[in-house]
């Protein structure tokens, strides 16, 4: 038997090869399970929120850096709301996390820097 029959036999005797899994219902739970932990209450997904709220008036055209850097990737861009508030994305990278600590501190002093242009740095990043 090759090692794929061996995986397949191996996940139906534990109950979980892909007959037995209901995909919807294991998507629902885990979503219920998101929602909870963001609320803070008991649940089997610890969630931390990692948001800001935004102000009330939104200043259009002045691009904005938005960063998610989540456990798996890391993800930077250039933003900004259009006049008639439509959200465009100018730039957009992903990498892997965790990120290289040197890129990672020069990340967060660029950032601090007015008129840091992130797709510029991005894209000359060999880490990238």
């Amino acid at each position: 038997m090759n090692i794929l029959g061996k995986a397949s036999l191996f996940l139906r005797n534990c109950g979980m090869s892909v007959e037995d899994v209901d995909i919807d219902k294991v998507c629902e739970s885990i979503i219920s399970e998101m929602e909870l932990g963001l609320k803070g209450e008991k649940s089997s997904l610890e969630m931390i929120p990692t948001y800001v709220d935004v102000p009330r008036n939104i200043s259009t055209m002045d691009p904005v850096a938005v960063i998610d850097a989540g456990g798996t990737n890391f993800r930077a861009g250039l933003a900004q709301f259009t006049d008639s508030m439509q959200f465009q994305i100018q730039s957009f990278s992903t990498t892997s996390m965790p990120i290289p600590l040197p890129l990672m501190s020069d990340t967060c002093a660029a950032v601090e820097k007015p008129g840091w242009n992130i797709n510029a740095y991005i894209s000359s990043s060999s880490s990238f």
